[in-house]
């Protein structure tokens, strides 16, 4: 399962984006208008060390686009991966008592 969001991660904004090399990063650049994509470990395999972090994350600012990085602890190992109160974790599948509560008036729409 991992290797397929992965693949889907990598592929999904290929076609809109002007893909940059940092190192063992991938910073994918939206080309036109949109909402600006992220950058993630290269793939298959790539393994980050903190001056691609830190050159990304550089560019980032350069853009004037967001630090975001999309990155799965599952598979990438994450010694370098960007944190802090700016840049929190969010799991691809939270916990159960992490899941957001219901309240009133909300409708739940089931396929």
């Amino acid at each position: 399962m991992w290797g397929v969001l992965e693949s889907f991660y990598d592929s999904v904004p290929r076609p809109g984006s002007r893909v940059e090399d940092h190192g063992e990063l991938v910073l994918f650049v939206q080309a036109g208008d949109g909402h600006p994509y992220y950058a993630r470990p290269r793939f298959p395999g790539g393994r980050p060390a903190l001056p691609d972090v830190l050159e990304v994350r550089a560019r980032q600012r350069e853009l004037g686009v967001p630090e975001a990085f999309e990155w799965v602890h599952e598979t990438t190992p994450d010694r370098h991966r960007p944190r802090g109160p700016e840049r929190p974790e969010r799991p691809v599948r939270p916990e159960r008592d992490e899941m957001p509560r219901i309240t009133s008036g909300a409708t739940i729409l089931r396929a």
